[in-house]
């Protein structure tokens, strides 16, 4: 991270933007009314600055991360699973679930598509 030198000997933090943070909260997932209260029981970040979140539902999910200082997290896809997810295990090509029922599963997971640009869209 870049630092530089104020007039007065201290530093200044460049990029401060990186400190900026978003709320994903358990309230913005949609879940079933006869369903307990979504709890996330462990998150993983991917390359293409997507959060997979398991919770204490049969699902798992994928969040958005923001990409601009406008826009705000979004649920994308929610993966129904046989049992509760644990934990997530995140490859380039591959995403592994580990389930209540003592179960391991393998999913392909695609990466975004290109934009027009040439560019990964996160989106």
């Amino acid at each position: 991270m870049a630092q530089n030198d104020d007039e007065e000997g201290g530093f200044e933090l460049v990029d401060s933007f990186r400190l900026d943070n978003s709320v994903f909260s358990a309230a913005d997932v949609p879940a079933p009314e006869d369903e307990p209260t979504v709890v996330f029981n462990s998150l993983k970040w991917d390359l293409y600055n997507r959060v997979h979140l398991c919770t204490n539902l049969r699902q798992v999910f994928q969040v958005a991360s923001p990409v601009s200082p406008d826009s705000v997290p979004h649920l994308e896809v929610g993966l129904e699973l046989e049992s509760v997810p644990h934990t997530t295990l995140l490859t380039q090509k591959h995403m592994i679930v580990s389930t209540d029922d003592g179960m391991i599963t393998w999913y392909k997971i695609e990466p975004p598509y290109e934009a027009a640009d040439g560019k990964l869209d996160p989106t």
